[in-house]
Parts: C-alpha cells; structure tokens; sequence
C-alpha cells in the first residue's frame, strides 16, 4: 500500500474516492531471489512502495525512476514478533528524518516475515526518502542503502518520465507489480520471473475488465490492489481496480509481454466502495473500505473481511458477481462469508505479520491487531 494513489483523481462515482493499494507480501521460500547483482548505493524517487520477499528481500517500486529495485537486507532472523505499541509514526519519522511532524508523509509500511520485523517508508518536503524498521522500543532503524546488493527492474514509461507504482506481489515463481501515471488512466502490470535478473527489461501486459455497475468494459480503470493467489493449482494475482469488482488474473497470461489480460471476476465489495487495502491472513481477506462510513461520514474507511474460499469462485465474464456487503454506505454483509470488521476502520494501510496479528496505519497511528 502506497500514499501515491491517494493523488489519483477519480471519477467513477457520485462521490470520487481515493484510490489505495494494497500488498499482499506473501513469499514462499526461493532458493535463489536475485541474479546478477549489483554491489552499490541505491538512489531513490519521492515516493516509494514496499513490499517483502524472500530472505528478507525488499522489492521497492521507485516510480519517479520507472522501475523495481529489489534489495538484500540480510535480515532473515528474528526473535519471534516484534510488538511494540500504538504509535505515532508521523511523530516517530519526523524525528528520524529532521522535519516537523506534519511536514513528514507515510508512503507505504510492510513486514519482513522472515524476521517479524515492520517497515515504514517516508518522504519529507524535499522528496527524501527514509526506509525504516520499527522496532520493539517504537524507535526507527534506517535501512542504510549506501552500500547494498540489489538488482533492477527497469520497465517503459506509463506516459512520460515518472510513473506511480501503486503494489506489489511476490508470488513463489515471480515479482509482479502495477505501475500507473496517475489520474484515470490505464495501469501496467509488470512482472518479473525469479529469481531476478538485474537490468532485465521486465514483461508488461495491460488489464481489461467489466465493469458490473456500469455494465460496460473499461480499459482505463486503475489497479488500486494487488495480491498473489492460487487456485486449483494455478499461480494467479488477484487485483481490486478503481471503482471495479475484485478481478483475478492469471499470471501466465501477465508473462505475455504486450498482451491484455482479462480478468475473472469472483466477487464485488458493492457500489460505491473502494478498496484502499486488501491482505490475506488465515482463511480470509482483510479490507480497508472507502464508502463503508454512516450518515454524514458515509465516505470515511471502515474495515471487512470475507472468506478468502469466495475468491476461488468462478463468474461468466459478462454476468453480475456476487456482492459481499451490499451497496450503499455503511452496507450490512449480504452473504454469511463476509462481515464488517471494525478493527480497521480508519486503516488505509495494512499488512500481514502472520495469520493472528495484523499491522495497520490507523487514524495516524501504527497499530498491531490481534485476530
């Protein structure tokens, strides 16, 4: 999850929604994640997207660059969860980073499995850019990039230099993320196979999707969410689009260089909801809604989840899917496999730090939820 797609101006609705992302970080164990790399300093954009591999790899989508950058932290062990209490992180990067509290921004935050470690990224004023692990003491350590091993994924510019890249997935064979220009507009899905190759051009399809609402299909809709799945057996990514249902694509499909990719569309959050935030945990999906609010709050981010068993169900491209919570603000759950889940309301970033604990930028504060 990113702050950049909250820049997305939307217009699919009566009320335009902010668009967010969401990483689903999870990444089976590789024998090798990176060939050929390099040995160096790394220089990054203003505005940055995180998300944890393998090993304790970092994949960074450095939009203002147009590329990913995938580096070795060497963290790889941990003991046990680190928790640490609620905490104000815009305080926290402030600090860290020699600005004021609200001259600093959160650009993404993601956990480092393999040494139950959660990062935060944050940007001042200037366009500098800070990656640090949180630790138990809610003290910042800063990923020192001067001299780090790394490898990167250049991909072609969305619409003239500089592009937005709003998530990233880890699946157990590829890298792949979205990176869009912003505004309404068309998203690239780029994809890289593992382990990756350093400086080798990346594969990039494009998505077509049908839109259920407005009964139409939509080749300019923006990729908000993204995340790894498997069904039946077959490696897919899972995507929730601006003012779209929840698509699945399949990753064979996304390793067609120039193609565009249909989507098979599972289930619908309902109208007049955004996903800012989906994250798989146990045997559900977990969401940050924009439009589940009441009354004259009807647009402020509430939580839900839904039983990740309704993404494995298949729907005709052409006909509705299934709708989980309803349409309208503050909608109640229309199907026993899905349920308001308050923990998250107000949360606009989330992660997963194994299947009972989530993390959560909620209302300003970094939070850790126990399931």
């Amino acid at each position: 999850m990113t702050l950049a797609p909250l820049l997305l101006a939307l217009a699919c609705t009566a009320k335009d929604a902010p668009v967010d992302s969401a990483v689903d970080d999870t990444a089976a164990s590789t024998p090798e994640v990176l060939a050929d790399p390099q040995t160096g300093a790394v220089e990054l954009g203003a505005d940055v997207t995180l998300a944890f591999g393998p090993q304790g790899h970092l994949a960074i989508g450095d939009g203002d660059n147009d590329r990913l950058v995938v580096v070795a932290t060497g963290e790889t062990e941990g003991n046990g969860l680190v928790r640490f209490d609620d905490l104000d992180i815009y305080q926290q990067l402030a600090d860290a980073m020699g600005w004021s509290r609200g001259d600093v921004q959160v650009t993404d935050i993601a956990v480092n499995r393999a040494a139950g470690q959660v990062w935060v990224a944050g940007v001042t004023p200037l366009g500098e850019t800070g990656i640090f692990a949180v630790e138990a003491d809610g003290s910042l350590r800063l990923l020192d990039l001067s001299a780090v091993t790394y490898a990167v994924i250049p991909y072609p510019e969305v619409s003239g230099p500089g592009s937005i890249v709003t998530d990233i997935a880890w699946s157990e064979t590829a890298l792949v993320a979205v990176a869009t220009e912003g505004g309404w507009s068309a998203s690239q899905v780029v994809t890289a196979d593992l382990p990756v190759t350093h400086d080798a051009p990346a594969l990039v399809a494009s998505t077509n999707t049908y839109h259920r609402t407005h009964r139409a299909w939509e080749t300019t809709a923006p990729v908000s969410t993204l995340w790894a799945v498997e069904v039946d057996g077959v490696e897919q990514l899972a995507a929730s689009y601006a003012c779209t249902p929840v698509v699945r694509l399949d990753l064979d499909d996304l390793r067609q260089d120039g193609s565009e990719v249909v989507g098979e569309t599972p289930f619908d959050f309902g109208g007049g909801k955004q996903a800012m935030e989906i994250v798989v945990a146990g045997d559900w999906l977990y969401a940050g809604l924009w439009g589940l609010g009441t009354g004259s709050n009807w647009d402020a981010i509430g939580g839900a989840r839904v039983q990740v068993s309704v993404l494995e169900q298949s729907a005709a491209l052409d006909e509705v899917a299934p709708v989980v919570l309803g349409g309208g603000a503050g909608a109640s759950p229309t199907t026993e496999e899905a349920e308001l889940f308050p923990p998250l309301d107000g949360a606009w970033m989330i992660d997963v730090l194994d299947d009972a604990h989530l993390v959560a930028l909620r209302d300003a504060q970094l939070v850790i939820l126990d399931l």
